[in-house]
């Protein structure tokens, strides 16, 4: 009885693990397959998908060239799926890749022939706009500190582009910023790694010449000190600041006998202009006289 016992269950085993086998339906289990089946008990691990890879337009960085370019592309390549495919942007094309395209998102759907589809988005940027900023010297609203001078400068910003700018200055000058320069106008062209350009033009001015004019008034009398300088002084930055021979530093003399007054006037900046200013004087006053003379006496005789 033991011995019938063992050989009944051993038989059902047998039994139901050839039926277990017999009803499992192997195939591709993933729902985001192209050949998902969903009848599949098994994952036969031959799932087939759509891969789209690509290749988007780099420049140094960036979709796009210079700001505002449509100069960037998308080039994409589909494997998997069957036999053809067809695209479908959302920028309405339906070509394969996109080219000549500017900033901006843009994505592809891709469908083979079993409507079996999938879809990727690229993002293409653009570098910021290139711009120039400069400050030029500023010697008290004069470009150079004195007429003539070389001292002037221009100091140069640049935002924006993709970097690594190049430098190319209407004086020849490649340095991003210049300096000992004179009055004058200068163009500086400034290029990006990509190519990227812009220009901007700074003018160095200079003040007119410092330039001093005088009235005088001279003594009226000799040994007096009736005499005056009125002096007007024009050019440079101004606010000057007057050096007298005689030690005034008022800018114009009074009450001043005759001689020579020799005055500096300095502006703001440090630039010098000296003149000189003669005041004369009557030569003095004498008298001369020949009393009449007889024989020591001033008349002939008495009384006469």
């Amino acid at each position: 009885m033991k011995l019938a016992l063992t050989l009944f269950f051993a038989l059902f085993i047998s039994f139901s693990s050839f039926s277990n086998i017999n009803f499992l339906n192997p195939g591709c289990t993933d729902s985001t397959a192209c050949n998902y089946d969903a009848t599949a008990t098994v994952d036969d691990g031959l799932c087939d998908y759509l891969i789209i890879s690509s290749i988007p337009s780099d420049y140094n960085g960036f979709g796009v060239r210079c700001f505002g370019e449509n100069n960037g592309s998308i080039d994409v390549t589909v494997t998997g799926g069957t036999g053809n495919y067809n695209y479908s942007w959302s920028s309405g094309e339906t070509s394969e890749d996109l080219t000549d395209i500017g900033v901006g998102t843009y994505t592809v759907i891709v469908t083979d022939e079993n409507n079996c589809s999938t879809s990727e988005t690229f993002l293409i940027t653009e570098p910021e706009e290139l711009s120039i900023s400069y400050i030029p010297s500023d010697y008290n609203g004069c470009g150079v500190s004195c007429y003539g001078m070389s001292d002037g400068s221009i100091d140069v910003s640049v935002t924006g582009g993709a970097g690594v700018n190049v430098y190319s200055w209407s004086n020849g000058e490649t340095t991003q910023d210049l300096t000992d320069i004179g009055v004058g106008t200068y163009t500086v062209s400034v290029t990006d790694v990509n190519g990227c350009s812009t220009s901007e033009t700074v003018e160095i001015v200079e003040c007119e010449p410092m330039s001093c004019t005088y009235n005088k008034e001279n003594v009226i009398c000799y040994g007096g000190n009736d005499g005056s300088i009125d002096l007007t002084c024009t050019g440079e930055s101004g606010d000057y600041v007057y050096n007298w021979s005689n030690g005034e530093t008022d800018e114009d003399l009074e009450n001043i006998p005759a001689g020579e007054y020799i005055v500096t006037a300095t502006d703001a900046n440090g630039c010098e202009h000296e003149i000189t200013v003669e005041i004369t004087e009557p030569e003095e006053l004498s008298i001369s006289s020949i009393p009449s003379d007889y024989n020591g006496f001033g008349v002939r005789c008495f009384g006469e």
